[in-house]
């Protein structure tokens, strides 16, 4: 695939952003208060926010705005006929913003996308059955929370001894179903 620039929306003549996910500023003439500067366009350094998200900053009229890399991909390159507000990773890694990995989505698409939210929904659906010291079932319970509950242990603690197999001080031993 080759690398395709495009002019960033309300930043024309200002910086481009590429189908690989660069940003760069254009080489231009800058008036000053003692004459005009030509400045040399670059590949600008991408920073992450406290999200993971790659960003870059951009200027324009001496004012700078945060601009998160795969939205400014994904505006400039994927189209969007029904408007959704959201951007998403195919594959899940935040620092893979080319054109080819991202899509447009709504926010409940995007919150239940992914092998890491399935995996964590699955677990939390799961039902459980108690078993005695002898095997027998003391209980069954559709969450972890009613497990909890009844046996009037917390959530991590009962979580515990499913995921290290142990029995606990009640003699209780609890699994997934």
């Amino acid at each position: 695939m080759k690398e395709i620039w495009k002019d960033i929306d309300g930043f024309e003549g200002l910086y481009q952003v590429s189908n690989y996910g660069r940003v760069r500023s254009i080489t231009r003439i800058v008036k000053k208060w003692d004459g005009e500067r030509t400045v040399n366009g670059i590949v600008l350094k991408q920073a992450k926010n406290t999200k993971g998200y790659c960003f870059v900053q951009l200027y324009k009229n001496g004012i700078g705005k945060n601009a998160v890399i795969h939205r400014l991909v994904a505006q400039a390159f994927i189209p969007n006929p029904q408007g959704l507000p959201q951007v998403n990773h195919k594959d899940e890694n935040k620092d893979n913003n080319t054109a080819l990995n991202l899509e447009w989505c709504d926010g409940i698409y995007n919150a239940r996308y992914g092998t890491r939210n399935s995996r964590v929904s699955q677990k939390k659906s799961k039902a459980i059955i108690v078993l005695d010291r002898d095997g027998n079932e003391v209980g069954r319970f559709d969450s972890l929370s009613s497990a909890s509950k009844f046996i009037g242990r917390s959530k991590p603690v009962i979580c515990g001894y499913i995921k290290r197999g142990d029995i606990s001080p009640l003699g209780l031993l609890f699994k997934y179903l």
